[in-house]
This record gives structure tokens, C-alpha cells and sequence, in this order.
């Protein structure tokens, strides 16, 4: 991937974080317990595997932790 390529990438991923949680609430999130998260999703109107993603990504949480929000998907070939 080129430069320019990657820059985009990372303003389209930085667009939809705040997109799906607005800025006011990102300070939250550092703090946020795993028992907190479907209120905390609640409260935004979105799915709690957003919240779940997003604490992930920012390395918050750790990928095995709150999986039981995510929901598995099984492709038939």
C-alpha cells in the first residue's frame, strides 16, 4: 500500500470511529469496565461489538476480552 494510500486509510478509519462514537464520548472509554458496555452501547444507539471493536483497536482491551458482545459469523461456501 502507497503512502498516500495508508494516509486515507487511517482518515477513513479515525471518520468512522467518530462517526459510530462522537468525540464527547471517547474519554469513557479508557475506563470503561466489560460490565458497562451494552449500557455505554445503549446509551449510543449501536451495536455493543462496536464498543467491544473499538477498545480493541485502541488496545484497551485485549482481543479475547468482552467476546461474548461480538457476534460470530459462519459463511457456507
Amino acid at each position: 500500500m502507497d503512502v498516500e494510500a495508508e494516509r486515507l486509510e487511517r482518515e477513513a478509519d479515525r471518520f468512522a470511529a467518530r462517526i459510530l462514537i462522537p468525540e464527547k464520548y471517547e474519554a469513557r472509554l479508557p475506563q470503561l469496565p466489560a460490565v458497562e458496555i451494552q449500557a455505554f452501547a445503549d446509551e449510543l444507539d449501536i451495536a455493543p461489538a462496536i464498543v467491544v471493536g473499538r477498545l480493541q483497536h485502541e488496545g484497551l482491551k485485549h482481543y479475547r476480552e468482552s467476546v461474548k458482545y461480538k457476534r460470530r459469523l459462519h459463511f457456507v461456501a
